[in-house]
């Protein structure tokens, strides 16, 4: 790594000390990484019913794999535990782009009532992720621990989704 240095001087003009600056590489998390994402995408598609879902619903569910925390949430609120300050409606902020991206490498497609759905592309990317046991595995843990992800199932698991 480059480092260069630098001297300080107060206000008399005089060098006080070195000073180092050195490059650091900078973490970047998975879900911020544009390829993770959209093999996480494919994941999640491939465990819905029919291969597609809702977009309020892929906020949700892509919402709650971010953490361990937001996957216990979510479970907790398919069993029918929902606080009254608590809404059951959770956005992914980046799930938009990724999905645009998804369209663009022909892994999605978006029907015409909305639901977004994998492709020919897309499906093959799922399956040959799902003979790689080690590559998302505790993704694919949750979202098969949570069962059936079906919209209607999800829809009376947790109520309408509010417009």
């Amino acid at each position: 790594m480059p480092t260069s240095l630098a001297t300080t001087t107060n206000p008399l003009g005089e060098v006080e000390g070195l000073v180092r600056f050195s490059k650091r590489p900078t973490y970047v998390g998975a879900e911020a990484r544009t390829p993770w994402r959209m093999a996480l995408l494919c994941v999640v598609l491939n465990q819905c019913r029919g291969k597609s879902a809702s977009l309020d619903h892929l906020h949700l569910l892509n919402w709650s794999l971010r953490t361990s925390t937001t996957r216990g949430l979510l479970k907790i609120w398919l069993d029918g535990v929902r606080p009254m300050d608590s809404a059951t409606t959770r956005l992914d902020p980046s799930l938009d782009t990724t999905i645009r991206l998804g369209i663009a490498e022909h892994l999605i497609d978006v029907r015409s009532n909305g639901r977004v759905a994998l492709s020919d592309r897309g499906k093959a990317v799922a399956d040959e992720l799902e003979n790689h046991p080690e590559l998302f595995h505790v993704e694919r843990d949750y979202l098969a621990s949570l069962g059936p992800l079906s919209e209607a199932g999800l829809r009376r698991r947790l109520g309408p989704v509010p417009t």
